[in-house]
This record gives C-alpha cells, structure tokens and sequence, in this order.
C-alpha cells in the first residue's frame, strides 16, 4: 500500500446527518442508501486527488495533499450529494469537517492533534447549505 501523503495536508471528515433516524426509518433498506452515499464521496474525493484513510459507519476520513482540492471536493461531494434522486424520497444530507496540518503519517493512518481537530470540526458541521449561499454559488443559478 502506498504510504499516506505527509506534512501539511487537509483532512476531511465527512459523516451523514441523521444517519441513526434514517437507519431506525428504513430499516433494511438503509443499507442500501449507505452504498450509495459512501459511492458518491468516495468517487467525488478520489476525483479530485483525496485518499481515502478510515471508514466506519457512515463516516469517512479522506486525506488531501492540497487545501484547494479538499475545498473543492467538499463542495462537489455536497452537490452531489442534493443532486441524487434518493429512494424513499430521504433528504441525505453530509456533514463535512476540514482542517489543514500536520499530522504525523503512520503505516495505519495518522496521529496527532489535527486529526483530533478535525473530526471535532465535522462534529459539529452542518449537513445543509444556507439557500441563500448555495444560490450564488452554483453556475446558472
């Protein structure tokens, strides 16, 4: 396995708002839109050079070697994210959490206080954009 990049990087935690309510609401079917949640993250964080570092749960831990890519794919990752028609007509919202250091890369992730930082950051995150906001941002919008 190739080693994880080093010295100042951008961490990304990203979780799904309201995952338990959802899991209690749809039961088997949950799983499922799991699948398809972690499947646009994943394609959307690769696509723009991020490395995938953990998984558990409904949560991941994506690693950039840029700040500007990180920020980029977040955006994307939460377009992609209101732009997928989802089954049951759920609203799936992800809440992301970013952070730039430097965290020590070790054989099975990383260590340190910026890791500990930015999880506490995509804790706290919210999983929706203001609509005011989103409008200006979305070219033709």
């Amino acid at each position: 396995m190739k080693p994880l990049p080093s010295g100042t990087v951008t961490l990304v935690f990203a979780d799904m708002e309201g995952s338990t309510r959802l899991l209690e609401q749809l039961g088997e079917r949950y799983q499922a839109l799991l699948d398809t949640y972690r499947s646009i993250l994943r394609r959307t964080f690769e696509g723009a050079g991020g490395r995938e570092v953990d998984l558990q749960g409904d949560q991941t831990f994506v690693v950039f070697p840029r700040a500007r890519d990180a920020v980029m794919a977040a955006v994307a990752a939460q377009r992609a994210l209101a732009d997928e028609p989802w089954a049951d007509a759920v609203p799936v919202r992800g809440r992301m959490g970013l952070h730039t250091g430097e965290p020590v890369a070790t054989p099975s992730g990383y260590v340190g206080m910026d890791v500990h930082t930015a999880a506490r950051i995509g804790a706290v995150a919210w999983g929706r954009a203001d609509p005011g906001l989103a409008d200006h941002t979305r070219p033709g919008r």
